[in-house]
C-alpha cells in the first residue's frame, strides 16, 4: 500500500457515481499526497462523521494498478479482490465459497499467523450450519442460527459467545403508493406485531424490542442522554391489537382493502418473522400476503427495482459502520 493508492482510493470513493460511501465525502475539499507515507485531507467545513468513518469501508484502500487492470471485473469470482491484510485472496467458487491463504510477506511480523488457509462457505440452511458447527466441519460462524443456541451452548465442540450487537432487524416500506403509504396503516401494523414474542421465539431470547431506531450498542458519546430517553418511551413489545383496530377504523376502506405484500428470504428465522407479521396483519383485518423467496437471490429485492416491483414491505438487518449514534441519522 502506498500513499498514492490511498489518494486514488479516497478520490474514487468521493467522485465515482456508483460509490455507496460517496455521501461521507460531501464535505471534503481536497485529498493530496503530502509525504511518502502521508495523505492530507482538507474539509470544506467540520464534519462530525468523516474521521471515524475512515475506519469503515469509506476508508478502504485498493491498489490503483489492480483496479485499473480489472476495472468492472474487480470483486467478481473470476478476478476476486486484493487487500493489505495478513491473508490473500486465492479463489472464489461461485455459490459455494471464497478461499484465502496466509501471506507470509505480511508487514507485521509480531502478529502470529496460525492458520494457513481459510474457506468462507456460503450456507443458508440453518440446520446444516448448526450440524456443521457441532460436528466440527465448520470451525466458526458469525451470527449462528437462532434455532441452535441451546444445542451449541451444551456442546463441547466449541464456544458460543453472545452480547449486545450493533444490529437491528428492520421492516422497510418499499411501496408508498400502496396501503402502507398511509401513516395510520403503518402505525397500526407496528402496534399489532408481537415484538416481544418474536424476540423470544424467533430469535431464541436473543432479540430485544428496540425503543429507538438507534440500538444501545451504538449510543456512543450520547449514551447517557439516549439511554434516558429510551427508558422514557420503552415498552415490552407486546401486541396492542385493540389499539391498532381503533386506529384503522379511521382509515378509508379503499386503502385498507389494498393487499400488503412482505418478502422474506427462505430461512427458518426470517420465515418465522414473516409469519409473525402476517399473523398481526390478519388479526387487525389487513389484506396481507407473505412471499418467501430463495435466500441466495433475496438481496435483489433490496437493490433491484425490477425484481422488487410493487412489493410493499421488505425485511433487512441494519447495522452502522461505526459505534456512533449520529451514524444512524446520516443520509444514505
Amino acid at each position: 500500500m502506498t500513499a498514492d493508492d490511498v489518494v486514488w482510493s479516497m478520490r474514487h470513493n468521493m467522485t465515482d457515481k456508483s460509490s455507496f460511501y460517496g455521501y461521507l465525502y460531501s464535505n471534503v475539499a481536497s485529498i493530496t499526497k503530502t509525504g511518502a507515507g502521508e495523505v492530507t485531507v482538507r474539509l470544506k467545513k467540520p464534519d462530525y462523521l468523516f474521521n471515524d468513518e475512515l475506519a469503515s469501508f469509506a476508508g478502504v484502500v485498493v491498489e490503483e494498478k489492480f483496479y485499473e487492470q480489472n476495472c468492472n471485473k474487480a470483486g467478481t469470482p473470476g478476478v476476486g479482490v486484493m487487500c493489505t491484510g495478513p491473508y490473500k485472496f486465492d479463489k472464489w467458487t461461485r455459490g459455494q465459497s471464497v478461499g484465502v491463504s496466509r501471506y507470509d510477506g505480511y508487514w507485521n511480523k509480531s502478529l502470529p499467523l496460525k492458520v494457513k488457509n481459510i474457506d468462507f462457505t456460503f450456507l443458508t440452511d440453518d440446520s446444516a450450519i448448526t450440524s456443521g458447527l457441532l460436528s466440527g466441519q465448520i470451525d466458526g460462524t458469525y451470527g449462528p442460527p437462532t434455532a441452535g443456541p441451546a444445542q451449541l451452548r451444551a456442546s463441547s465442540a466449541g464456544k458460543l459467545y453472545s452480547g449486545a450487537a450493533p444490529l437491528a432487524v428492520t421492516l422497510v416500506v418499499a411501496n408508498h403508493k400502496g396501503a402502507l403509504g398511509n401513516a395510520d396503516v403503518r402505525r397500526a401494523l407496528r402496534m399489532a406485531i408481537d415484538w416481544k414474542g418474536i424476540g423470544s421465539q424467533v430469535y431464541a431470547g436473543e432479540g430485544t424490542p428496540a425503543s429507538l431506531q438507534t440500538v444501545p450498542a451504538v449510543y456512543g458519546f450520547a449514551k447517557d442522554d439516549l439511554t434516558s430517553y429510551a427508558d422514557s418511551v420503552r415498552t415490552d413489545g407486546s401486541a396492542r391489537i385493540d389499539e391498532a383496530k381503533k386506529l384503522l377504523a379511521g382509515v378509508p376502506a379503499d386503502v385498507k382493502s389494498k393487499q400488503i405484500s412482505l418478502v422474506v428470504p427462505q430461512q427458518a428465522e426470517t420465515q418465522q418473522l414473516g409469519l409473525g407479521v402476517k399473523d398481526a396483519a390478519d388479526k387487525i383485518g389487513l389484506n396481507f400476503k407473505l412471499d418467501v423467496v430463495p435466500a441466495t437471490g433475496y438481496s435483489n429485492y433490496l437493490y433491484d427495482p425490477a425484481t422488487r416491483g410493487n412489493t410493499d414491505l421488505l425485511y433487512t438487518q441494519f447495522w452502522p459502520n461505526i459505534p456512533r449514534s449520529t451514524g444512524w441519522a446520516s443520509p444514505r
